[in-house]
Order: C-alpha cells, then sequence, then structure tokens
C-alpha cells in the first residue's frame, strides 16, 4: 500500500488492518484506539470493519484447536465466516470483550487476507 493509501486509513480502520496483520483476536484492537475511540459504539465499529471486510481486505475466523507436527497443542485460525455470520457476531456485544478464561477457542481472530496483504505492501 502506497503510503497515501495508509494515510487515507482512519485510526479505527489502520487498528483493526494492524490487527489483522498480527491475527490478533478481535478485543485486541482497542489497544490501538486513542480513549475517545474506545468509546465509540460498538455498531459504529462494526460498520468500519465490515467496510474492511466489504473491501475484500480481512477475514474473520474463529481460533480453533490446533496440533503442531512435534505434537504441542495450539491455535490457528479456522474457516473464514461469511458475511451473515460476521454480521451476526458483531452484534453481540460479548463479541467485543476479552475471553474469560485462558482459552481463546472460538474467538474472532481477525486475518488479513490475500488481497489486503498485496494492498497492504
Amino acid at each position: 500500500m502506497s503510503k497515501e493509501a495508509w494515510d487515507a486509513l482512519s485510526n479505527v480502520e489502520y487498528a483493526f488492518v494492524i490487527n489483522a496483520i498480527e491475527h490478533d483476536i478481535l478485543p485486541g484492537f482497542f489497544g490501538d484506539l486513542t480513549e475517545e475511540e474506545r468509546e465509540l459504539p460498538l455498531p459504529e465499529l462494526a460498520a468500519v470493519l465490515m467496510s474492511l471486510i466489504d473491501r475484500g481486505w480481512i477475514e474473520v475466523r474463529p481460533y480453533r484447536e490446533w496440533i503442531a507436527e512435534d505434537g504441542q497443542p495450539g491455535l490457528q485460525p479456522g474457516e473464514a465466516l461469511s458475511r451473515s455470520e460476521i454480521v451476526a457476531l458483531l452484534a453481540v456485544p460479548d463479541t467485543w470483550e476479552q475471553p474469560a478464561g485462558p482459552s481463546w477457542i472460538g474467538a474472532p481472530n481477525l486475518v488479513l487476507t490475500p488481497l489486503g496483504d498485496r494492498v497492504m505492501h
């Protein structure tokens, strides 16, 4: 992505993109927002994320259990959710909260798509 394109992103868009590059869970993006932006209504934040999804830059994939070749357990993003699944998920306030327990299984994970990767680089 050109410097001009990066500069054209709002701070909220930037936070979503950075977290998708990092394969972070949805609530992690709040750490990249200003205090004022953290107070934005969830539907407004959801609309920003959906605009990035509709551009084909980001997918939402729930974390699932994974076993590495050496037998170590871990997590990895599962299959991409459909647009309607994402819309329904983002309408649930708990989706935007850090998981209560130590496991992130099922947590919505932001992932940069191949198109998003091409646009960003």
